[in-house]
């Protein structure tokens, strides 16, 4: 099984997706990554079997620069023949997913962290928002969400049928760093003690 991971920035990698990079590969499989600037973090690096740079444009206005875009990511996909690419952030899983059109062999999964579709836009930036994840939709094998705005959404304009759109509670948490002894939290609890203020003494106001 090979795996290319695809986020606009390299920080999404860094914050969110180096587990997943890490439970992927102890199962054997290999696993890349994509985004802009990626060789600045050490960590993804390692986390992955190999990590590749792309340009991402996040200017609507810039057609070239989107195309091109477009076109680094078609040729990463046709070159390592990816099973699976799993995109996300709005606009490296737009382009990403309008670069595998035509690619068969490879199935494309987008995890939203958050839609930009939201009540308080502008009426015609939510018609852009939609228009966008429609379209990209039928370029999509599997929509996962992490929030039920996101899903209730995704579902009532229908962009993908229901039984390929799974809700998710958030990215994911490792409970067991947050786990601690009674004594831990007793010492803690010491430690964070309110400043008791009544020994200060109020200025004085004087009227004018």
């Amino acid at each position: 099984m090979k795996i290319l991971q695809v986020t606009t920035v390299a920080t999404t990698l860094n914050a969110f997706l180096l587990p997943y990079a890490k439970a992927f590969k102890a199962l054997g499989w290999q696993v890349d990554a994509a985004a802009e600037s990626v060789n600045d973090f050490p960590g993804v690096i390692a986390a992955h079997d190999n990590v590749y740079n792309i340009d991402f444009c996040r200017n609507p206005l810039k057609a070239k620069r989107l195309l091109a875009s477009v076109v680094q990511v078609r040729r990463l996909i046709k070159r390592n023949d990816y099973d699976v690419v799993h995109v996300h952030t709005p606009i490296a899983a737009f382009l990403t997913r309008l670069a595998a059109v035509g690619l068969t062999k490879t199935k494309v999964f987008y995890t939203a962290h958050g839609f930009h579709y939201i009540n308080t836009n502008p009426k015609w930036k939510n018609a852009l928002f939609y228009v966008a994840e429609k379209v990209a939709g039928y370029k999509t094998d599997h929509l996962f969400v992490i929030n039920q705005d996101d899903y209730k959404f995704a579902v009532e304009k229908k962009i993908l049928p229901e039984n390929k759109i799974t809700l998710i509670h958030g990215i994911g948490v490792d409970l067991t760093r947050y786990q601690m002894n009674e004594q831990a939290r007793v010492d803690i609890r010491k430690q964070l003690q309110p400043v008791s203020y009544t020994h200060l003494t109020l200025p004085t106001i004087r009227r004018a």
